[in-house]
């Protein structure tokens, strides 16, 4: 059984960038907002739980097999852009 790609619409793919965008900067104004309002204990005490949360995660996660993972992952997006390159190409 073969997989079917769809095409995109260039109004869709318009429509989804703008909304990402939009949504990112929402989020930065947030962030921002409540960034400006923290102590600083409270600055630090979240980085330190990000710091925590990290290495308790990299210790219990075979960061080898991720790292492979995220090669093949960018290896084959890389080849579906340049399909999609070549075939705007060719047009």
């Amino acid at each position: 059984m073969t997989k079917k790609s769809g095409t995109l619409k260039k109004e869709n793919v318009i429509h989804y960038l703008k909304g990402h965008k939009y949504a990112n900067k929402i989020q930065v104004i947030e962030k921002s907002k409540r960034l400006s309002q923290m102590s600083v204990d409270d600055s630090l005490r979240e980085y330190n739980h990000l710091c925590d949360l990290w290495y308790s995660t990299t210790q219990s996660v075979n960061m080898d097999s991720l790292n492979k993972r995220k090669i093949i992952s960018l290896i084959e997006r890389r080849k579906k852009f340049d399909q999609a390159q070549s075939y705007r190409r060719k047009k």
